[in-house]
């Protein structure tokens, strides 16, 4: 059971798995969570197997503020990370949403699905926006990204 004081990506069971490496955390529609997971948490299982890493799916009912979305959070080698969060983005992009997530708009699903969205502390937000956007707009150029900051 998660503890409280330490919120929704905390479990006591993975408590010493959890302890060095990158930890990454990126946002995950509501309705994709179930194919990260898997039947019976096979996906999820085959994933911390495969790579190697620790990673946990935020709980149904716990989204990030202002969104319909879910949290994955991963720790592990930054190489392997990098590796898995393709991985998962590959799941997020061939889900379909199920019948009962009527809420879900077609097109913007399709926008969303070509998306990564990471979650960043406010205090590593200036590193990635640089002093004056400096670095955003280096960025946006060299690899020809949309990188937007809320």
């Amino acid at each position: 059971m998660a503890d409280r004081k330490r919120g929704p990506d905390y479990d006591q069971g993975s408590r010493k798995e959890m302890r060095s490496g990158t930890v990454l955390k990126m946002l995950c529609p509501f309705y994709s969570a179930g194919a990260i997971i898997g039947d019976g948490g096979k996906e999820i299982k085959n994933i911390k197997e495969s790579y190697g890493i620790s990673i946990q799916v935020s709980k149904k009912d716990v989204r990030f503020p202002g969104t319909d979305e879910r949290v994955i959070t991963m720790q592990g080698e930054c190489e392997t990370i990098k590796k898995c969060v393709k991985h998962i983005q590959d799941l997020i992009r061939n889900d379909k949403p199920p019948p009962s997530a009527k809420s879900v708009d077609v097109e913007g699903n399709e926008k969303r699905k070509r998306a990564l969205k990471l979650v960043v502390a406010d205090t590593s937000a200036g590193r990635l926006i640089g002093k004056g956007g400096e670095t955003i707009k280096q960025k946006r150029k060299k690899y020809r990204l949309r990188l937007c900051v809320d």
